[in-house]
């Protein structure tokens, strides 16, 4: 008996059916996969919260500081003996200036030698270590005299300082101040919506920023940690790449006050 053999046509049906299934599933497959890493993101943010909390028992209930400038430590040495998170160093520099990977960086991010793009978490600075009140929190970029831009070092403010704990950012991923398709280099200091609208885009610092399926994960200062939409808590950017604040105030969950 001869066997039967596919026609051309039955080949043909087979095929477009295979290409109908791969575009209807890879767009799920990817969705899952930002899903899990949003997980990895909320464990990271968790850990983070958890030992921000743990140095300010030790410390006299006072906040953790961006910068120690004198010997060199950031945010990111001063809390990792609460975290013990291994890194892996991206610069000769030394230390946990320049962490490649670990709790401080985003799975969903590329993080290279050559990307300046350091931190992928920003920790609320501007308002949670002691920056002259006087320019209403707003730094004044290019003097120190003023606590501004290059004020890493300040203190940490007390906790008892932070009226709305559960509604003020203290930590939360981050992308560039340009744009997502920017170039600037990003660090562990997060700049409001307020410091951006007023500054424009700086390098160094980091904008809140929706990486997996539009959102974010954040950490708030009592602790707990939530997913949003950058512009539930920021900003927002037009198709022509401008910034845009979405909040009012403008720094409503940044600030410490009520």
């Amino acid at each position: 008996m001869k066997k039967s053999a596919f026609t051309l046509i039955e080949l043909l049906v087979v095929i477009a059916i295979i290409a109908i299934l791969a575009a209807i599933l890879f767009p799920v497959f990817a969705q899952a996969r930002e899903k899990a890493r949003q997980a990895t993101c909320i464990s990271n943010l968790k850990q983070l919260g958890l030992a921000s909390m743990m140095y300010s028992q030790d410390y006299d209930e006072n906040l953790v500081m961006l910068e120690n400038s004198d010997a060199r430590f950031t945010i990111a040495n001063m809390l990792d003996p609460y975290i013990k998170n291994g890194k892996k160093n991206l610069n000769t520099a030394g230390g946990n200036l320049w962490p490649g990977d670990g709790v401080w960086t985003c799975p969903s991010a590329k993080i290279d030698a050559n990307s300046d793009l350091y931190y992928t978490v920003g920790y609320n600075w501007l308002y949670l270590t002691d920056i002259d009140s006087q320019w209403g929190f707003v730094p004044q970029w290019m003097d120190p005299s003023t606590w501004g831009y290059w004020a890493w070092s300040q203190p940490g403010r007390s906790m008892a300082s932070v009226s709305a704990p559960a509604e003020t950012v203290m930590f939360a991923e981050t992308g560039r101040t340009d744009g997502p398709g920017g170039r600037l280099p990003t660090w562990s200091g997060l700049m409001t919506p307020l410091a951006r609208a007023y500054n424009g885009a700086n390098p160094w610092m980091g904008l809140p920023y929706g990486r997996h399926n539009a959102f974010g994960s954040v950490c708030w200062a009592d602790g707990h940690v939530t997913v949003k939409r950058t512009e539930q808590i920021s900003h927002r950017w037009t198709a022509d790449g401008n910034f845009v604040t979405t909040n009012t105030p403008i720094d409503r969950y940044f600030d410490l006050l009520d």
